[in-house]
């Protein structure tokens, strides 16, 4: 099992299940010396975490779990490359990582402020893919302009070169 950090109520379950972890992690943890593990600079980073698990040379994977906000979208990456089970949705782990998806991803009856560009208008990471630059012109409009935090986080991640 691949478990993206340390946190001794999660090792200890993998252990209970009768799975050996090895652990990537951003700093050296006592409780791992001389088990299997490894260090990166961040666990967000999915291609050094990718980099370091294939050279690793694991064997027998059974899956990819962590305790840590910043390895979901990382733990979805390694589960699509490697095939294993679990949520592969990179779109969807967005939300655990970024505040502006996870308030765009409210349904239209939940009240939010909507957050606000120095200009006054809606953040970029509220309108539609393509709104760049985050302002328009009276000879250029854009169709941003009237964008609101009511988008979708589907529609916002639209354009995203991510797909499960």
């Amino acid at each position: 099992m691949i478990v993206l950090g340390y946190r001794k109520g999660l090792d200890a379950a993998v252990r209970t299940r009768g799975l050996e972890a090895f652990h990537v992690t951003e700093k050296h943890k006592p409780a791992l010396d001389g088990r299997p593990a490894c260090r990166v600079a961040a666990l967000e980073d999915a291609q050094e975490v990718l980099r370091a698990v294939a050279a690793a040379g694991l064997d027998d994977v059974a899956g990819v779990v962590t305790g840590h906000e910043q390895g979901v979208f990382t733990a979805a990456v390694l589960r699509h490359h490697l095939g294993l089970p679990g949520d592969r949705d990179f779109a969807a782990t967005l939300r655990f990582r970024d505040k502006h998806l996870q308030k765009a991803a409210l349904p239209g009856s939940v009240r939010h402020r909507a957050e606000q560009t120095p200009g006054g208008g809606a953040s970029c990471a509220l309108r539609p893919p393509g709104c760049w630059p985050p302002t328009s012109s009276p000879s250029t409009p854009s169709r941003c302009a009237d964008s609101t935090s009511s988008l979708s986080w589907k529609s916002a991640l639209a354009g995203s070169t991510f797909s499960a």
